[in-house]
């Protein structure tokens, strides 16, 4: 019979009896260390343990960046740290108490996905960058090679090196960074 806990040693919830008593039952049987380790995911095929940890790191992939959101971060990496009011005048030059509104709106939602790191002084409040273009880059890269690819960056590359050209300086890096050793790449 199939279980959804097929490794841990806990007790199997069969997934025959795939409804909410169930996956109470099958807790209930658990210790509170066994039930720590785990957390129930609901998928099409009934009820999936995953290991706790991976909860977190799987609700992070799904925080996707907006394209306003990707303007403010933008605008942060060139600045290197701002205000509102300076964020606002670069993003919305003219632009008025909308626009103030709109931009700590957009700043609040990176805080909270923890893009952007805020800190408080005697005069204002200043926003800096939490995680570097290049962080972001390869989470956002890899999170649409996951959506769409498998999780493998391969297809990607292909399809983007097939359906796009090249410069000439463009093929000359990307043919150096193949042929550099892993982890040296510029």
């Amino acid at each position: 019979m199939a279980s959804a806990f097929p490794s841990s040693g806990a007790p199997p919830i069969p997934l025959s009896r795939r409804g909410t008593e169930a996956v109470l039952d099958a807790i209930d049987n658990l210790s509170y260390n066994e039930a720590r380790r785990f957390v129930l995911h609901r998928s099409p095929g009934g009820y999936a343990s995953v290991p706790a940890g991976a909860t977190a790191a799987m609700k992070r992939s799904r925080q996707r960046i907006t394209n306003a959101e990707l303007r403010v971060l933008h605008a942060l990496w060139d600045l290197h740290q701002a205000t509102v009011r300076q964020l606002m005048d670069r993003l919305y030059p003219g632009g008025g108490p909308a626009r103030y509104a709109t931009v700590q709106k957009l700043l609040e939602r990176l805080v909270a996905k923890k893009y952007v790191a805020r800190a408080r002084t005697a005069q204002a409040v200043v926003y800096r960058p939490a995680r570097t273009k290049e962080a972001v880059l390869d989470e956002q890269l890899r999170d649409v090679a996951a959506r769409l690819c498998g999780g493998s960056l391969t297809p990607l590359l292909s399809h983007l090196l097939q359906h796009h050209a090249l410069s000439p300086q463009e093929r000359k890096q990307l043919l150096d960074l193949i042929a550099s050793p892993p982890g040296r790449g510029s």
